[in-house]
């Protein structure tokens, strides 16, 4: 880094209700590189269409993302900022509503609501947490692909990685609850999927 000053994640519903990226997702980011920061670290970047928290963020879930992050990523670094994209999905803690989650409840380590807001949710079965790990390995090679210099993986604030470390919400009956070490067994095997498809040379953080 060029020096000691990071711009961390900030929100703004800059992009598209699709998960396309926009203009005004660029000109931002931009903005902060040609102001002198070292690095920038995106907004939360959803994984899988079904872990959206908030419509308006740009989406890495397919392949077809590939380039428009990669043009932002160009933009940024012209600059000689690095980039880093923040890998998000949100599981029971949706914080605005999305017309395609009506009536349907979003995975999570638990069946029981939120006792705060009443969200509801449903406990994720074995091949559905190997499928989650999967998409964050996918993301994890699309931000590389795309030229990022690095992940931030979210694991707090509520969200599924979070759902699954808090003893408060984790009450499965599995291998995926009981200790802390056995509560961190999801993010585990997300850090370790990542790092066998991006390799030990790419940042890996994650936010805790």
């Amino acid at each position: 880094l060029k020096n000691r000053i990071v711009r961390s994640s900030m929100g703004g519903r800059v992009d598209y209700y699709d998960g396309s990226m926009s203009e005004a997702r660029i000109a931002w980011d931009r903005r902060f590189a040609r102001g002198g920061v070292s690095a920038v670290i995106s907004s939360n970047v959803d994984i899988r269409t079904d872990g959206i928290a908030v419509p308006g963020y740009a989406s890495i879930d397919h392949d077809r993302t590939i380039p428009s992050w990669r043009r932002l990523i160009d933009e940024v670094h012209r600059y000689d900022c690095r980039y880093i994209i923040q890998l998000h999905f949100s599981g029971r803690q949706r914080d605005l509503p999305r017309k395609e989650f009506v009536g349907i409840d979003p995975p999570s380590s638990t069946d029981r609501p939120d006792l705060l807001y009443g969200l509801r949710c449903r406990r994720m079965t074995i091949p559905e947490i190997r499928d989650l790990v999967r998409a964050y390995a996918d993301a994890a090679r699309r931000a590389r692909a795309a030229g990022a210099d690095g992940i931030e993986i979210v694991a707090c604030n509520g969200y599924i990685l979070h759902q699954f470390l808090s003893g408060a919400i984790n009450d499965r009956k599995d291998e995926y609850n009981g200790d802390l070490r056995t509560r961190t067994r999801l993010l585990l095997e997300v850090m370790a999927a990542v790092r066998a498809e991006v390799g030990r040379d790419f940042f890996v953080s994650m936010k805790l």
